[in-house]
């Protein structure tokens, strides 16, 4: 079968825990499947345990976006959109069988809307996503949580593709217990599946010293016992507890520490934390820095046991190189370190993460000669370390997925003697120049159940004869009221309608023939959610692609804080539930513009949720007059303030 990795994270080399994790996965299952492994540029192709030069999986390097344009926001939605073209680049016209993202960054969010919303290219592709850590929690862990507009949609797409995977893989059932801790609610996560990541360890060449066949004796009387704490040199890493902890001991405890892994400056207000943990340390020879990781291998071999303090972590690769090389571990019980450290065979799990129960932990170890003896020179950590990264489990968890993934979404939609009717209503104003554009697009729909209603918002100008001539000669309903605005016409139009679903339409503006067909069986299928939108190209008036930086609209769609501060749902044209309508929803008439998004902004509030095709379905006409130029972007600032104040005073009796 053929199977994908994606993982565009942009640390540099080998310093990717999780690039690494994703090469030893795809290594292990490149014997029995067709493998390819997308990198970033930054992602140097790996070396095998075997010294190998090449891997044993294609590599395609995926070039990052040097600028946002195109359309898109911010970074990390064109990043994760790029993850996308590259699939299609490689495979075509079908996707692969199986395709898995990292969480962190939201890199699969807009495969996984792709695939939701019954995108043809992935109708046969599993899209999983592995978790490792979000940015959203380990900013969290490291105490510096940006409320800024990029950090609030990384996460939203990180949650986008956690809530909408076809599976979420953990590494053990701590970690997903923290997953839906920290996420909430049972709905915000995908069906979850325990499968451990590969591991290989490093080849030769990068891991100088390579350890001895047996771990070194118990330390002798005149020789302390020797930690290393690998980094990098983070909060939630715990080397400052770890520190605190050490330094609170009887002073009669022998001991040495070693703080492997570069600075971070994610102190308190952006401070260096070596900085902070020299002041800490005061000079104590018996700490150590060791700021340059590449050596990780020959410190682990140098020491007598590796500690990982944490706040949390998700399956560390620094504590799988330790137990490979024999070394014991030191961890605190959070995440994936509960199941690696065992009592008794590979460490010590302390009994929370506070520097007391960490020193209490210490103490006792080195009390305990016989254990400690036994701990270093027995193979314990080995046979631990096999047991987690048994590569025959990996490839078997990986049968097992292919062949059961599919399942956990509806296999078709609700069986009906009729396709359901959708209503397209289009209000107009002064556009019946453009509007036979419009209902032909709508009636040019592949689905075969399809309304129009247009509704004439009290327009009295010579060229709408033409409405009148539409409707004399087509197949839909004209509707006329007196002025008062595309919220008011929209309105007008919904009371009439008689379909199942409703799809609000400028009258400037045109569907892709697919657009009604792909979001009906998204509806049909996908019973929680209220509508569906998707991206759009920017036409000129006479409809050709606009040229330029944007030359459309991509919404990364979510339900996340910048929900209030930007439309991140879609354009008014979106299939919706005729039972959003029924249940007192509609637009604003007191709105001079933007009604859509305020629309979206009180289904949200409320709990309706929708979804975006990450695919360009709708032609968006950007006339001289349009809003677009006149109204929308010049005063987009001043219209935000105007729905808030609305949505605020809607919310408080003032009587």
């Amino acid at each position: 079968m053929q199977l994908a990795f994606v993982c565009l994270d942009p640390t540099p080399g080998a310093a990717s825990e999780p690039r690494r994790a994703v090469f030893s996965t795809a290594a292990a299952l490149a014997a029995e499947h067709d493998v390819t492994v997308f990198v970033s540029a930054a992602g140097e192709p790996p070396r095998t345990a075997a010294g190998d030069d090449a891997p044993p999986f294609r590599t395609v390097v995926v070039d990052e976006p040097q600028e946002t344009g195109g359309g898109f926001s911010f970074p990390a939605h064109q990043r994760s959109s790029v993850a996308l073209d590259a699939l299609r680049d490689v495979y075509g016209d079908a996707g692969p069988d199986l395709v898995e993202f990292i969480d962190r960054g939201g890199e699969g969010a807009v495969t996984v809307q792709a695939r939701i919303t019954r995108d043809p290219f992935l109708a046969g592709t599993r899209v999983v996503i592995r978790a490792c850590g979000s940015d959203e929690m380990l900013r969290t862990l490291d105490g510096w949580l940006p409320d800024d507009a990029h950090a609030n949609l990384l996460h939203e797409l990180e949650r986008t593709s956690l809530r909408h995977a076809d599976l979420l893989l953990v590494p053990s059932r701590h970690v997903e217990t923290t997953y839906r801790r920290f996420y909430g609610d049972r709905d915000a996560l995908a069906p979850v599946r325990t499968v451990r990541p590969g591991f290989r360890p490093p080849a030769a060449a990068d891991a100088p010293g390579p350890p001895t066949a047996q771990g070194p004796s118990t330390p002798p009387d005149d020789r302390p016992l020797r930690l290393l704490v690998p980094g990098p040199l983070d909060p939630r890493r715990g080397a400052a507890v770890l520190v605190e902890a050490l330094l609170g001991l009887d002073p009669q405890i022998p001991w040495q520490l070693t703080l492997c892994g570069p600075d971070r400056e994610v102190g308190g207000l952006r401070t260096s934390m070596r900085a902070q943990l020299e002041l800490t340390v005061a000079g104590d020879p018996r700490i150590a820095f060791a700021e340059d990781d590449s050596s990780l291998d020959a410190l682990i071999a140098e020491h007598d046991v590796v500690a990982l303090p944490a706040r949390w972590d998700c399956w560390p690769d620094a504590a799988l190189r330790a137990l490979h090389a024999g070394r014991p571990l030191l961890s605190t019980p959070v995440g994936g370190l509960r199941e690696l450290t065992v009592a008794g065979r590979s460490g010590w799990l302390a009994a929370g993460t506070s520097p007391a129960a960490i020193a209490a932990t210490v103490a006792s170890q080195l009390a305990n000669e016989e254990e400690l003896a036994a701990l270093l020179a027995g193979d314990g950590p080995r046979a631990v370390a096999a047991e987690v990264t048994d590569e025959s489990c990996l490839r078997a968890a990986y049968a097992s997925l292919l062949g059961t993934v599919l399942a956990a979404r509806p296999s078709a939609p609700r069986q009906r003697t009729r396709p359901p009717l959708v209503s397209v209503v289009i209000p107009c104003f002064g556009l019946a120049r453009w509007v036979e554009a419009a209902v032909a697009s709508a009636f040019a729909q592949t689905h075969p159940a399809i309304e129009v209603i247009v509704v004439n918002d009290g327009s009295a100008e010579p060229e709408d004869v033409r409405l009148q001539e539409l409707a004399a000669r087509l197949p839909l309903t004209l509707l006329t009221q007196e002025n008062q605005g595309v919220g008011a016409a929209r309105n007008l139009g919904i009371a009439q309608a008689a379909g199942r679903y409703v799809l609000p339409l400028d009258a400037d503006n045109v569907l892709d023939a697919r657009f009604v067909a792909r979001a009906v069986e998204v509806l049909e299928r996908e019973p929680q959610l209220a509508y569906v939108t998707s991206w759009t190209t920017f036409v000129d008036e006479a409809g050709r692609p606009l040229v330029g930086d944007s030359p459309g609209y991509h919404p990364s769609g979510g339900r996340g804080p910048e929900f209030e501060r930007r439309n991140i749902t879609g354009d008014a044209a979106a299939l919706i539930r005729r039972r959003v309508f029924e249940l007192g929803f509609g637009y604003r008439t007191d709105l001079v513009s933007l009604e859509d998004w305020q629309l979206w902004r009180e289904l949200r509030d409320a709990g309706h949720h929708g979804i975006v095709m990450p695919t360009r379905l709708l032609d968006y006409r950007v006339r001289a007059d349009s809003k677009l130029r006149t109204m929308g972007l010049p005063n987009v600032e001043r219209l935000a303030g105007e729905l808030l104040a609305h949505q605020r005073e809607r919310g408080v009796r003032w009587a």
